[in-house]
């Protein structure tokens, strides 16, 4: 097993940790919501998220892909004409 880990891998872990601190010092500073965020660090979150994102993206687009399955092609069913039985509707009834 090779423990040196995936560079691309340990930079989204890295920009992962970096978001989830940035949002935790936020939740910290606006005491849980309790007071007005500032732009400023909401812009800053949104950076660090969209890098996450990145890089996550970039990371999943060199695996192999997976071979796609040909769609199997269903027999086609074929249509009956809808009918109601009379006899039912009339032998539906309520008695005390």
């Amino acid at each position: 097993m090779n423990d040196t880990p995936d560079p691309r891998f340990a930079a989204w872990m890295k920009a992962e940790r970096d978001s989830y601190e940035a949002i935790h010092q936020l939740q910290q500073s606006t005491q849980g919501g309790r007071r007005v965020a500032k732009a400023e660090a909401m812009a800053r979150i949104s950076a660090l998220r969209r890098e996450a994102d990145r890089r996550l993206a970039e990371l999943c687009r060199t695996e192999p892909t997976i071979a796609r399955v040909d769609a199997r092609v269903e027999p086609e069913l074929t249509r009956l004409p809808f009918a109601r039985a009379a006899s039912s509707v009339s032998s539906v009834g309520y008695k005390h």
